[in-house]
């Protein structure tokens, strides 16, 4: 016959010798199911073009199939959100609203296009007015001009000028709609949209599983999770230097790497994106405040909380410069910024005092 006792304390025995031997495999056996579970993921990387520029995927999986699907459906909300905010697409949301809208008449929009305008509208009382979606007009100006290499005329440049201003439309959040108060306004995303694409793309990744991953929209970056084994991304941003600002047709400029995890990082410049006229120098980049493209050659870069925010403050400093930066990280903690500013053949450069701590040497 058993006895009950007997049962009982052997199996207090085995628990007793469960429990201590669990305090020591526990451990040991975590450990190798992490290093399993590292080995067991492969690096995967898928391009497409979006939003008129390349695009590029990289992210942990077990299978390839499963990457590929989830790389395919981050690309397809990034062309969702371009349907809503090119200015190139006679289709989008952005143009339909423009080319059809009539002064003083609200216009309902999609709930996605809305929010983003209204984050548009406070980045520009933020910034003093150098970030503005209503920007529109002076940009077609200024595209014209280059197309014919030729400065638009002072008439042209007052009429478009005088279109620019948050204080040209007004929003209503209960109504989702926009209010144009003259004739003639367009609107310009270029500045954000593809920061928020890429906040899109690297969240559509996430919530299929793959929180190491990496969204690079054409240099607007944003980062979830570092890769396996490792603390951060490594990302290859470019700076201006001495020795490579001195003639017109310059070399490329020096590269620099630094660290990113669950961030965004975009840079703003004028590097290769410019046009001589008459012998000067015109940047892509509109300074809504003045109306007028920016002269000096220049790089901004800026590691934010996503993608987004990088890119719409990594503009701002375009405009505003160095001066601008202790406003933004008072509004935008944990914000860094590395910059170089070349005018009348000297270079400026400038960053936040964290920045030498995300560098890799």
């Amino acid at each position: 016959m058993f006895r009950i006792t007997n049962i009982s304390q052997q199996v207090s025995k085995i628990t007793r010798l469960m429990f201590f031997y669990g305090l020591l495999l526990v451990p040991i056996t975590s450990l190798t199911a992490n290093l399993v579970h590292a080995q067991a993921l492969n690096r995967y990387k898928f391009n497409s073009v979006q939003m008129g520029g390349p695009w590029e995927i990289t992210l942990f999986a077990l299978k390839e199939e499963q990457a590929k699907h989830a790389s395919e459906l981050a690309f397809k909300r990034v062309a969702e959100i371009n349907q809503l905010f090119s200015d190139y697409s006679d289709s989008s949301e952005l143009n339909k609203l423009v080319t059809g809208y009539q002064v003083h008449k609200p216009m309902q929009v999609s709930a996605e296009f809305f929010k983003l305008t209204k984050i548009s509208r406070e980045y520009a009382h933020e910034s003093a007015g150098a970030f503005d979606i209503s920007v529109g007009p002076l940009t077609q100006l200024w595209r014209r001009a280059y197309r014919k290499k030729q400065l638009p005329s002072a008439e042209n440049w007052q009429e478009a000028h005088a279109k620019v201003g948050d204080n040209k439309y007004s929003l209503n959040s209960c109504e989702q709609t926009i209010t144009f108060k003259m004739a003639g306004m367009k609107l310009d995303f270029g500045a954000i949209a593809k920061g928020y694409a890429a906040d899109e793309a690297l969240k559509v990744l996430q919530e299929h599983g793959f929180k190491s991953a990496l969204v690079d929209g054409n240099g607007n970056f944003a980062a979830g999770d570092p890769p396996p084994d490792k603390d951060f991304w490594t990302i290859e941003l470019f700076q201006l230097q001495e020795s490579n600002h001195n003639t017109l047709n310059q070399p490329p400029p020096d590269k620099m790497l630094v660290k990113l995890k669950n961030q965004g990082v975009s840079t703003s410049g004028d590097y290769s994106q410019s046009i001589i006229i008459d012998g000067h120098r015109y940047s892509h980049i509109i300074d809504p405040i003045t109306g007028r493209p920016q002269t000096g050659k220049r790089l901004i870069t800026v590691i934010a909380c996503d993608g987004m925010t990088a890119d719409a403050l990594s503009t701002i400093l375009c405009i505003q410069g160095e001066s601008f930066i202790k406003v933004i990280q008072e509004k935008h903690p944990g914000t860094e910024v590395y910059g170089t500013i070349l005018i009348n053949n000297a270079i400026n450069t400038f960053s936040t005092d964290n920045w030498k701590k995300l560098i890799i040497k």
